[in-house]
């Protein structure tokens, strides 16, 4: 019999009004893209005839550190478009080239003591999100989807750049797919952009558009690209299947090898919705967690690096209430097995963590500003295996199948502001305790963007069989 007893635990967080400067923002700047058939090559210099035809972007202001001022070097951007994607060109100009820093690194770095120059798009001019696209002046690239409040680094694209050094400063050269934005279906579009620049050696950021450090939130101070005519979006559809191998040897054991298999889909619903679809994944190449001894009752927070829990998940962000780091992890009752053990039996098996069968996620936002996010994850049961001492092998359940999911609705509402329902579910069967999570989380700003009113309502429980509800 299940004993019910409701109670009630309110989470309440509301942050005051954050006091800004209050100040007009001036009209957004425009610069116009040139189509061109001409085959562009990336290579960092600009020597193709297009490049002279197109409109030039430049007097850069300072972002930092003097918000405002005119940027200490020159800059020039050039902006073209073909039947499959968007070229940009910049030369950056610097009186002392042989100062330009160029500390290396890998993809995605950031944070690298090295110049760089960046492009932040908005092709929905929702004055929300934004895809950026930074090269650095030794060529390392990093991308990123982001919002007014943070970046989402993981996310990665198939984009081409390259950057070059000269006597003049240097020069940096992309190509973006359209596959690698999302835009709407319109015969001429207006683009919602911004072009950004580091000298490091002054600790300098510019950009093209002023942005000022008094209004909370740089896409709403964006520029504006016009001149995109006769653009559609691609079809958005890939399919990745894999197999791997995995031999494992202990010393005094015979080697046990085995395969893993699965696919990755990713589909574009429409212009505004993606679909994502894992079957049997396998993130056995991922970068492991660094080992830490936890000598507290807490449970260690570890970072998602598993791609699939990390593209297309700011939706899903919502007040900490996703922890993504649970779905596969080490099974619930692993620790216990010992328990079950008679004497003279042995651990043959017990395994880390728990199969996921499949993991489904499905976002996006519709031109009135709805954002809808749902995400499902199914685990499979895991056993430990025990032999005794006549060699009879039995099995224990250390986690049953499992289900996780989330459900996001997220409305724009006034002028750069927005509301959100959410709710978190985890089920584990009828014998297992049922969790659950349902909150509204609010962003209030006014017309200036300079005060916002943020704040959240969570309200959690947790459903047992024979045992009282904890809310």
């Amino acid at each position: 019999m299940i004993k019910c007893i409701w109670g009630k635990r309110w989470i309440l967080m509301l942050a005051g009004v954050i006091p800004f400067w209050v100040y007009g923002q001036n009209k957004p700047k425009e610069v116009s893209a040139s189509y061109t058939t001409e085959n562009i090559i990336i290579d960092g210099v600009l020597s193709e005839s297009a490049w002279e035809k197109a409109e030039t972007a430049g007097d850069f202001m300072q972002y930092a550190p003097y918000n405002g001022k005119p940027s200490l070097q020159r800059t020039e951007v050039k902006t073209l478009y073909r039947h499959d994607g968007i070229c940009f060109g910049a030369e950056l100009y610097d009186t002392s080239p042989d100062s330009i820093l160029l500390q290396y690194g890998t993809r995605d770095s950031d944070g690298l003591n090295a110049d760089y120059f960046s492009v932040a798009i908005n092709p929905y001019n929702d004055g929300l999100n934004k895809w950026v696209f930074l090269v650095y002046a030794n060529g390392v690239q990093y991308d990123a989807k982001g919002t007014n409040d943070n970046e989402e680094e993981d996310w990665n694209a198939a984009w081409n750049s390259a950057a070059r050094l000269n006597d003049k400063g240097w020069t940096a050269e992309l190509f973006i797919p359209y596959s690698m934005l999302r835009f709407p279906k319109k015969e001429i579009q207006d683009w919602d952009i911004n072009f950004w620049r580091s000298i490091r050696r002054y600790r300098e950021e510019s950009s093209w558009n002023p942005v000022t450090n008094e209004i909370q939130g740089d896409i709403i101070q964006s520029g504006r690209l016009t001149g995109l005519k006769n653009i559609s979006p691609p079809l958005r559809l890939s399919l990745s299947p894999y197999i791997s191998g995995y031999m494992e040897k202990s010393p005094g054991k015979k080697a046990h090898s085995f395969f893993n298999y699965g696919a990755d889909v990713k589909f574009g619903i429409s212009e505004s919705f993606t679909l994502d679809m894992t079957l049997i994944p396998d993130f056995g190449q991922v970068e492991s967690d660094d080992e830490v001894y936890n000598l507290t009752p807490f449970e260690v927070k570890y970072d998602e690096k598993r791609q699939f829990f990390t593209e297309g998940t700011e939706l899903f962000n919502r007040q900490d209430v996703f922890y993504s780091r649970r779905i596969g992890d080490k099974p619930l009752y692993s620790d216990k097995v010992q328990n079950h053990l008679q004497p003279g039996d042995s651990m043959v098996s017990n395994p880390a963590g728990s199969p996921i069968l499949n993991a489904t996620k499905l976002s996006g936002r519709t031109h009135a500003g709805t954002g809808i996010g749902i995400f499902n994850a199914i685990t499979s049961s895991t056993h430990a295996t025990l032999m005794d001492s006549a060699g009879i092998i039995r099995e224990v359940l250390t986690q049953p199948l499992s289900n996780y999911n989330m459900v996001v609705v997220d409305q724009n509402v006034l002028k750069n502001s927005r509301i959100g329902i959410f709710n978190t579910h985890v089920f584990r069967g009828k014998n297992e305790t049922i969790s659950n999570v349902s909150g509204t989380d609010w962003e209030f700003k006014n017309a200036s963007n300079s005060h916002t009113l943020v704040g959240n309502v969570k309200v959690s429980s947790q459903l047992h069989p024979e045992e009282k509800n904890n809310h």
